[in-house]
């Protein structure tokens, strides 16, 4: 029974070790959930959503471009969340064609809407935490998007 303990000793403390090794910038009481956003242009509201709750809407013309957006996440509350260290804002869309989000810096909380061509997609705003490219969505919230045909 005592090489049982012997052993098990230095494979808990590896096990520790590895495992507490975690490159995760915040600690784990300290993740910042959001849950919902808000896109502004020029200070004032564009759209803000809440789960299903959605308030304005994002839209643009086909071959143009809307912007510079800034996007705050919302919490619990409804409240702006700033930029935190260690996290940063991806934006997927479903469907390229109609429209895109540019970022003049990879993950920041800002960007352009692009009308690439007339119709409806969605667009997932995420708050996400770690490396930039990396790590995993804190919360989402996704806003649909309009482009209108060019003239």
């Amino acid at each position: 029974m005592k090489t049982l303990d012997t052993w098990r000793v230095p494979v808990v403390l590896a096990a520790t070790v590895l495992l507490g090794a975690c490159t995760n910038p915040a600690s784990p009481g300290q993740h910042l959930r959001a849950y919902g956003v808000l896109v502004l242009e020029d200070g004032e509201p564009l759209v803000r959503a809440m789960g299903t709750d959605v308030d304005g809407s994002l839209e643009v013309t086909a071959g143009a471009s809307r912007g510079p957006l800034v996007v705050r996440m919302l919490d619990r509350d409804g409240d702006e969340m700033g930029p935190a260290q260690g996290y940063y804002l991806a934006v997927n869309e479903a469907n390229a064609s109609v429209a895109r989000w540019d970022q003049a810096v990879a993950g920041e909380y800002g960007g352009t809407l692009v009308g690439v061509g007339a119709g409806q997609t969605q667009f997932e705003f995420c708050k996400m935490h770690g490396a930039i490219g990396g790590g995993h969505a804190d919360g989402c919230q996704t806003v649909t998007v309009t482009v209108h045909a060019g003239t």
